[in-house]
């Protein structure tokens, strides 16, 4: 049988879970899309500031909201979902199936994959669409954030290794997405950081994604340092992940 079709059917069955229960998305999507519409529309958000490089509140805002979603889609639902199916046997049972569990692995990380990236697209568009200018460099964006998604998925995928069950790994999740916001500047506009605190923090993905789409939104490219971190943050992380991996609740 075609590996194929087993993965297409598993994608298909997690497409329609998620659509029928979508609690875990919520969260990930209502708050920055919510964000994407109302900032644009306040004056004095959306006006362009000396000290954030002539940009406005709402652009600097642009990249945390992007890497908000994709965060929370890669380091709370992802360990959430996969842990929960370990805990209750769905993975042993499909080790000897035709449509065997690293599919099914497979097709959670695309569905979630997918969802950040159309989610990325949206609060870049929406946002335009209110008067916000697009990013100058759509392209550096677009890179990075698929960068940064896959990054974000790499860590998720390792903490659906460590987790023993879907509350730990939810709440590691939780910790890890909150840091990883801090280090984007979501409470702290990163151009406010003291040197110090922009050097830790660009050796995360967070604050790696972030300067590089910050540079994208005044029409240049990331920096080779953020894309190598990045980079390096994604081979390293599925590189433990692959090796950490349990299918059996322990």
């Amino acid at each position: 049988m075609s590996t194929r079709r087993p993965f297409t059917a598993l994608l298909g069955n997690e497409t329609r879970l998620l659509a029928r229960e979508p609690g875990p998305i919520i969260w990930a999507v209502l708050l920055p899309l919510l964000a994407a519409v109302i900032t644009p529309l306040v004056p004095p958000v959306a006006a362009p500031r000396p000290f954030l490089d002539g940009l406005s509140f709402a652009q600097v805002y642009q990249p945390v909201l992007v890497l908000f979603t994709s965060s929370v889609l890669a380091l709370q639902v992802l360990p959430t979902i996969v842990t929960q199916y370990r805990e209750h046997g769905v993975l042993r049972r499909l080790r000897t199936t035709p449509a065997p569990a690293w599919q099914l692995l497979a097709a959670i990380v695309v569905l979630v994959l997918g969802l950040s990236l159309g989610m990325s697209f949206v609060l870049v568009v929406v946002p335009a669409l209110l008067g916000l200018p697009l990013p100058a460099n759509p392209a550096a964006f677009a890179l990075t954030a698929t960068l940064a998604a896959l990054s974000f998925l790499a860590v998720g995928a390792l903490l659906c290794g460590i987790a023993r069950t879907s509350r730990v790994g939810a709440g590691l999740g939780g910790f890890v997405a909150a840091c990883m916001w801090f280090m984007a500047g979501m409470w702290v506009p990163r151009a406010l950081f003291p040197p110090a605190l922009t050097a830790v923090a660009d050796l995360t993905p967070g604050g790696a994604a972030a300067d590089g789409m910050l540079r994208a939104m005044s029409g240049q490219w990331p920096g080779p340092a953020s894309m190598a971190i990045l980079l390096v943050w994604t081979t390293v992380a599925s590189a433990v992940a692959a090796r950490t991996f349990r299918f059996e609740a322990p």
